[in-house]
């Protein structure tokens, strides 16, 4: 459940992100408002790419200090022997 919350989060933030720069940069320029559709379709694609990212980061972290533990422990039982 908590995974679930901190990926909504980090949609809903993306989001919010991308409406504050695509309303920023339409207005500055109104001739980018036929951009707008394409640029939020390209940021949401990019958005989805790094959330990935970022979820099997912390999994391959997460992997790292388990074989950590399983060499400790590997390590505990040789100098047992």
């Amino acid at each position: 459940m908590d995974k679930l919350l901190k990926e909504r989060r980090i949609i809903i933030f993306g989001n919010l992100f991308c409406i504050f720069i695509l309303v920023f940069f339409t207005y500055i320029n109104w001739n980018n408002l036929s951009m707008l559709i394409p640029a939020w379709i390209v940021i949401s694609i990019l958005e989805i790419i790094l959330m990935i990212a970022y979820f099997d980061n912390k999994k391959g972290i997460q992997n790292y200090k388990n074989n950590i533990e399983l060499y400790k422990n590997l390590a505990k039982d040789l100098n047992n022997d």
